[in-house]
């Protein structure tokens, strides 16, 4: 009865907190601006985007697929100076194969770019030591103060320099249909203030961008909070830590004084950008394919799911013959944890050990690890730890992949990718049709791994442990999906259906052809 009395007092605070989130959202709702205004150059698309690899691919392998289908079409690219190589090789690339095409045109907008400006904001230190944190309650505070500062990374100077900027370009441009990172707060608030024809294109999923429009509050109970972990629907038992998280994320977004300042400062200069506004009525592209997602029971007007939109590249074998030779070889575990992710000596030979421990187990498989140093981190001993762990026949190390993730997935004998719970890494082993083991570290990480496990498409690593590893806690899930039987039978079934599915309707071609609809040209 105790408990009923807590948890019913727990709702009726809820429903205060959302009655007085609901007053406060209405007191910010923009200003009717009318029709959207389309540009002179109507066969031209203008693309904002931030420069991590998990945001800026979906943008890029939207416009890969807008130059190949559509060449008439000229496509503009702004972001920031470190991506102007990565357009440039989509845009290469797109060429080659429909010679036709026009090149992508690059603008580039001020730094820092995001990820330099939360590290500056961290005391310089990296993303693995600032960022990890464990799931739900117990990492809940760490995982608030972290969306703070992806949400307003910048002070208020830089923020306005590059919101000038981006205005700048649109009125230089001048194009037909402008698409924005809905992450990226200056862009978004200069396409707004000019009010111009828009669209959002997001690598998140449908249900971690409109679980707060369910009805009957279902984005606070049902739907797993960021950072938790939790099945969908959460189980009753952890429903109170699913609000709990929720309250603790919206709470910061609300109350933080680093918000509320950068707030104040952009207000007092005419704009009104907040972190939790909304493009009400403007179309919002998803990465979101059925069958691989949450479902979403209110789907707001204008939304579409277009699947797992990922860069098509060259074959491996194009790529790097030679890779794709040995990859060839022999059933093959890729290891990659994502770009941002750097290993220090400790985590590498933990790493190491659990592979050892793999190619022990299973005399068939072989391994290709990328494994990207820290280099703040100085360890003389870290190569002949290395060494001393690896049968180096069976594993090739290398700091960075020289061939794309997407082709590399595709080759014959990947019969694993294990990574770290990133949408893109996510995704591109769904469109691939292989079995995923997922170690999370942090945010929606957590949310990745329990959503293989529960659509059948692999294993959460490091459970109990993360973002902290153990030997066991790495090899033994990677042994499982690997092994010959039934349960791994059934992962690799599950995956293949998938993969076919997102196979038979590409999402880049799906998003490039929504934005032509939009475009209407």
């Amino acid at each position: 009865m105790r408990q009923l009395v807590r948890f019913s007092s727990a709702i009726a605070l809820l429903a205060v907190v959302l009655g007085a989130f609901r007053l406060w959202a209405a007191d910010r709702k923009p200003a009717e601006l009318g029709t959207p205004v389309r540009g002179r150059n109507e066969r031209s698309i203008l693309f904002f985007t931030l420069a991590e690899a998990g945001q800026i691919n979906v943008q890029l392998a939207t416009a890969q697929a807008l130059l190949e289908k559509h060449p008439d079409l000229v496509v503009h690219f702004a972001s920031f100076p470190s991506m102007r190589q990565k357009v440039s090789h989509v845009s290469s690339l797109a060429l080659k194969r429909t010679p036709s095409t026009q090149a992508l045109v690059f603008h580039e907008l001020p730094g820092p770019d995001r990820m330099v400006a939360m590290t500056r904001q961290m005391n310089g230190t990296g993303p693995l030591e600032c960022l990890a944190h464990p799931p739900g309650a117990r990492g809940a505070a760490l995982l608030a103060e972290q969306l703070e500062l992806a949400l307003w990374p910048w002070s208020g100077e830089e923020h306005m320099a590059i919101y000038q900027r981006c205005l700048e370009v649109v009125e230089d441009v001048d194009p037909g249909l402008v698409v924005v990172d809905f992450a990226f707060r200056p862009a978004m608030d200069a396409v707004e203030q000019l009010n111009r024809h828009r669209a959002v294109i997001s690598p998140l999923a449908m249900a971690d961008i409109f679980a707060t429009q369910q009805r009957y509050g279902a984005g606070l109970w049902k739907y797993p909070a960021w950072g938790t972990g939790f099945s969908f629907p959460v189980p009753w038992h952890q429903i109170p830590e699913n609000v709990y998280v929720n309250l603790r994320l919206l709470y910061n977004l609300l109350a933080n004084p680093q918000t509320k300042a950068a707030v104040k400062y952009l207000r007092d200069r005419g704009i009104g950008s907040h972190p939790l506004s909304f493009p009400k009525g403007v179309p919002f592209i998803t990465q979101t394919l059925p069958g691989a997602s949450i479902p979403v029971g209110f789907v707001p007007d204008g939304v579409s799911c277009a699947g797992a939109i990922v860069l098509d590249s060259a074959p491996a074998e194009e790529q790097d013959a030679e890779l794709a030779a040995w990859v060839q070889r022999a059933p093959t575990i890729i290891v990659n944890l994502g770009s941002l992710f750097k290993y220090t000596p400790e985590r590498a030979t933990l790493m190491a050990e659990a592979i050892q421990r793999v190619l022990a187990a299973n005399s068939e498989v072989q391994v290709l690890w990328k494994m990207a140093r820290n280099t703040d981190v100085v360890d003389e001993t870290f190569s002949e730890t290395l060494a001393k762990h690896l049968s180096q026949d069976r594993v090739r190390i290398m700091d960075w992949l020289t061939v794309d993730m997407l082709p590399l997935l595709q080759l014959d004998k990947v019969v694993a990718s294990v990574h770290h719970g990133g949408s893109s890494s996510f995704n591109e082993a769904v469109a691939a049709g292989v079995p995923q083991v997922v170690m999370p570290i942090w945010e929606d990480h957590y949310n990745f791994a329990q959503l293989v496990e529960d659509l059948g498409l692999g294993l959460y690593a490091t459970r109990g442990t993360a973002p902290e590893w153990t030997v066991a806690g790495i090899a033994e899930p990677i042994l499982r999906v690997v092994k010959q039987g039934e349960e791994s039978r059934r992962w690799r079934k599950k995956a293949e259906e998938i993969g076919r599915l997102a196979q038979e309707r590409p999402g880049r071609y799906v998003a490039a052809a929504e934005l032509v609809r939009l475009l209407g040209v």
